[in-house]
C-alpha cells in the first residue's frame, strides 16, 4: 500500500458529519510527501492548520472540496521535500508523541 500511496497526487479526506478521528491516514500520506486536502471538522485539523500542513476546506461543500483539489493539483510545488517529511515524522512520530506525554504528565504532577 505504501508504494501506491506515495505515488498519489493528493490525498483527500472529507470528514463525515460526526467528525473524523485523529487522522493517521493523513500523517501517513504527508510522511510520504503526498499533499493532503481535508474538510473542517477533521480530528487532526487544528494540528495541521497550526503547522500549515495541507489544505483545509469548508465541510459539506462539494464546490469547496473540488476547488481545494484543483488548487492543490495546480501547485507545481505540492510534493513535499525529504526535509519536510523528516519534520512530520519528528512532529507526529512515536518518539515525539511519547515526549509530549511525558512533558504533559510532568506539568500536572
Amino acid at each position: 500500500v505504501g508504494g501506491e500511496r506515495a505515488s498519489a497526487d493528493v490525498l483527500v479526506l472529507p470528514a463525515p458529519d460526526i467528525g473524523e478521528s485523529y487522522g493517521m491516514v493523513v500523517l501517513g500520506a504527508l510522511s510520504m510527501g503526498v499533499p493532503v486536502g481535508f474538510t473542517e471538522g477533521s480530528g487532526i485539523e487544528a494540528v495541521l492548520r497550526s503547522r500549515s500542513y495541507g489544505r483545509v476546506v469548508e465541510r459539506r461543500s462539494a464546490t469547496a472540496l473540488a476547488e481545494g483539489i484543483r488548487r492543490t493539483l495546480a501547485d507545481r510545488n505540492r510534493r513535499t521535500s525529504q526535509e519536510y517529511n523528516v519534520q512530520i515524522a519528528a512532529d507526529f512520530g512515536w518518539v515525539g508523541t511519547a515526549e509530549e506525554y511525558v512533558s504533559l504528565y510532568r506539568s500536572v504532577l
